[in-house]
């Protein structure tokens, strides 16, 4: 279990820097869609108000 929580706070660290990386690339009209792809996964699999 100490792998997880590793990842777990890993991503937990880097998820408003990965929001900013999404927003810039958004904002220079760049194609990024595996960079946010992976921004929208990480959001779905810990949001607590889901789409559905």
């Amino acid at each position: 279990m100490q792998l997880i929580d590793e990842v777990s706070a890993d991503l937990q660290k880097n998820f408003q820097p990965l929001k900013e990386v999404v927003l810039k690339g958004m904002k220079w009209d760049a194609y990024i869609p595996s960079v946010s792809a992976s921004l929208e996964y990480l959001k779905y699999c810990g949001g607590t108000k889901l789409a559905t």
